[in-house]
């Protein structure tokens, strides 16, 4: 069953993505990856999850298969073999907030990092980023280790994350 629900999943996300069928493949995929998540929440919710999760509903309520999307494309194709449609046609308008919705989310929550990084006196040290730098317990670091035999460019780079962080909103 879960392989089938991940098989699903996978094809749901794959039609979101061309635009086939989207109006009902983005509520799907939302639905099967908020429950295949809530399965085994201690180890599968992150942040990351959270975040797709919230993307996906509101990509679910928006119309984001109104203009590029295979379900436009045959749309047209179909309108204008009927004659109702001229090739030059102006485009559909939708109401825009949620799209406004995922800007303010992925702005609130680099805006969110900002602020947690500037109550960590370890991250304008330096500290922080060196010892990130020579382990490897995200990802590899093929430059790291290079890059943490100078400490004065981790202090560097983290107020330039920092200022980035806060002015993305």
């Amino acid at each position: 069953v879960v392989v089938a629900m991940h098989t699903l999943l996978i094809f749901f996300l794959f039609c979101s993505a061309v635009g086939w069928k989207t109006r009902f493949s983005l509520p799907a995929a939302t639905l099967l990856f908020v429950y295949i998540n809530l399965c085994d929440s201690v180890s599968t919710i992150t942040k990351y999850s959270v975040i797709a999760s919230h993307i996906l509903l509101l990509l679910s309520l928006s119309h984001s298969n109104a203009i590029w999307s295979v379900d436009a494309w045959l749309k047209k194709r179909k309108q204008l073999r009927a004659g109702e449609r001229t090739a030059d046609a102006e485009l559909p308008r939708f109401a825009i907030w949620p799209q406004r919705l995922m800007q303010l989310m992925i702005g609130i929550v680099y805006f969110g990092a900002a602020i947690t990084k500037m109550h960590t006196p370890e991250f304008f040290s330096g500290e922080q980023m060196q010892s990130w730098l020579i382990t490897n317990v995200n990802y590899n670091n093929p430059i790291g280790e290079y890059l943490s035999l100078y400490p004065a460019s981790m202090v560097f780079m983290a107020y330039i994350a920092i200022v980035w962080e806060v002015l993305f909103l």
